[in-house]
This record gives structure tokens, sequence and C-alpha cells, in this order.
């Protein structure tokens, strides 16, 4: 006797749910082994101001 698509369907999105879980824990694992506690965050600089030659003139 086979068994019915219900259940053969069930099993697979347990399945997926089950290796979506894994995935996601050992990614907050190695996260969480990796991070040195410091708490700095990485930040890019200012860009540099333009030129005065390259600014825009408004008008009044």
């Amino acid at each position: 006797m086979e068994p019915s698509t219900g259940a053969t369907r069930g099993r697979g999105v347990l399945a997926s749910a089950a290796a979506a879980i894994t995935a996601l824990a050992v990614i907050g694992v190695t996260n969480a082994l990796s991070s040195n506690g410091s708490g700095t965050l990485i930040t890019t600089p200012e860009p540099p101001p333009e030129p005065v030659a390259m600014r825009v003139r408004q008008s009044r």
C-alpha cells in the first residue's frame, strides 16, 4: 500500500522547514562565535566636498 499524497506532501514541508531552521541555527552560531564583542560598527567615510567650481549657483 502506497502512502497518500497528503502524507507525502506533509513530510516534504516538514523536511524543508527542518532544513531552513538548521541553516539559520548554523548561521546564528557562526556569527556568535566569530564576533569579538567590541560592538564596533563599520561605517563608510563621507565623500569629500565638491570643488567650488563644480557647485551650482542658485539665483534669487
